[in-house]
C-alpha cells in the first residue's frame, strides 16, 4: 500500500481525490498547506512513498515545497497537480526542483492512477497534450505587453535579492501598500501570478 500525501489549498478537489486514490489501495494522508506540510514531512519522513502537490498555493507554490521536501529527503517522488496555462512556463523550473511528473486537474481517474503507477516505475510523467504545448511557443515566453519601466525593473532586482517587501519600501522610501501595487502592475504585465514566477521570468527575458 502506497503512503500518499496530497497537498491542495482547494478542499473540494483534495476530497474527491482522496477517494479516488483510496479506492485504489493507497494510504493517504491530506494537507492544506506548504507550512503545514514541511511540519508533517519533518516527523515523517520515512513514511512517504509519494507526494503529490498543487501547483498553486498562497503560502508556497508547488515548485517552492518541492525544493523544500528535497532539502529534507533528496530521494522524494513528487508529482505537481497543475492547470495548463501555469504550467507552461514553469516547466524549466519543475524539472530542475526534481519533480517527477506532471498530472493536469483536469484528468480521470484512470489517467491520475496510471501517471502515479509510472512514477513509481521511476518514469518522468507527462501527457502528450502538455508535451505539445511545451514545444509550442507561447505568450507565457514572450515579451510582456507593455515593457517594464526602469523603476518596476529596480524593483524586480530588490525582490530577486529576497528582500521584503517591508525591506523595499524602506530602501526606496515609500509605503508597503505603495510597493504592492507596483509588484501588481509588474505581475499583471508580464502575466505571472507570484514574486518567483516574476523574477524566473525576469531572468530568462533577461530583463535582470
Amino acid at each position: 500500500m502506497l503512503n500518499v500525501i496530497l497537498v491542495d489549498d482547494h478542499k473540494a478537489f483534495t476530497c474527491g481525490m482522496k477517494l479516488i486514490l483510496e479506492q485504489n489501495h493507497m494510504k493517504v494522508t491530506v494537507l492544506h498547506s506548504a507550512l503545514e506540510t514541511l511540519d508533517f514531512i519533518k516527523e515523517q519522513a520515512n513514511a512517504i512513498d509519494l507526494y503529490l502537490y498543487d501547483l498553486s498555493m498562497p503560502d508556497l507554490n508547488g515548485i517552492e515545497l518541492a525544493t523544500k521536501t528535497m532539502e529534507i529527503i533528496p530521494d522524494a517522488r513528487i508529482m505537481l497537480f497543475y492547470s495548463q496555462e501555469d504550467m507552461i512556463q514553469l516547466f524549466q523550473m519543475s524539472v530542475q526542483a526534481g519533480i517527477r511528473g506532471f498530472i493536469d486537474k483536469s484528468f480521470s481517474a484512470q489517467q491520475v492512477l496510471t501517471s502515479i503507477s509510472m512514477c513509481m516505475e521511476d518514469a518522468v510523467v507527462f501527457s502528450l497534450d502538455f508535451f505539445k504545448s511545451i514545444l509550442t511557443p507561447t505568450a507565457s515566453f514572450n515579451a510582456p505587453e507593455t515593457m517594464l519601466t526602469e523603476f518596476e525593473i529596480k524593483l524586480l532586482q530588490q525582490v530577486a535579492k529576497g528582500e521584503t517587501n517591508k525591506q523595499i519600501a524602506e530602501s526606496l522610501f515609500m509605503s508597503t501598500r505603495n510597493v504592492e501595487y507596483h509588484l501588481g502592475r509588474v505581475y499583471r504585465k508580464l502575466r505571472v501570478s507570484s514574486r518567483s514566477y516574476a523574477v524566473h521570468k525576469c531572468k530568462i527575458l533577461k530583463l535582470i
